[in-house]
């Protein structure tokens, strides 16, 4: 019996996306390029405190190709639920941005509800904080991103 029927619904296909740290609009603008040229569809890059978002997320959508995805990775840097709504409120004129990645910290469980009644976008943290048999049943959280190899996390 193939484990997707065990486990639940599966893919044929994941999509990767190019990633990038957290660069200024014109570096994020020629990283976007190359991600396009490169034939990637989508696109993770580091949020952090010193950039603006509002202007890298700009940078990305004057260069790329319609049906692109931008996911943002902020490694909890925004704070507070409240900062993020703030954010995602603006980031939402960008329709190329599908997805926030950890943008609060993972054990705010009703934190991160409260971003997907407000904002509606998915999100996504890493996997183990918090610890799965808590995330897996909530409601909270859409994805999950693996570190190291994927049998690792399954035991």
């Amino acid at each position: 019996m193939p484990s997707a029927q065990i486990l639940g619904p599966s893919r044929s296909e994941v999509p990767i996306a190019y990633w990038s740290h957290s660069f200024p609009p014109e570096i994020m603008r020629q990283e976007t390029k190359i991600a396009v040229e490169s034939g990637f569809r989508a696109h993770k890059f580091k949020r952090r405190a010193h950039t603006d978002v509002i202007d890298q997320v700009e940078s990305i959508c004057e260069v790329c190709p319609e049906g692109y995805d931008i996911t943002i990775d902020a490694n909890c840097t925004f704070g507070t639920p409240e900062r993020v709504i703030e954010i995602g409120t603006q980031l939402q004129k960008y329709p190329q941005v599908k997805c926030l990645e950890s943008p609060i910290d993972q054990e705010d469980i009703d934190g991160y509800r409260r971003l997907k009644d407000s904002l509606g976008y998915p999100l996504a943290i890493h996997f183990g904080t918090p610890h799965p048999t808590i995330s897996l049943s909530s409601d909270a959280y859409d994805y999950y991103v693996l570190g190291g190899w994927a049998s690792n996390k399954v035991r």
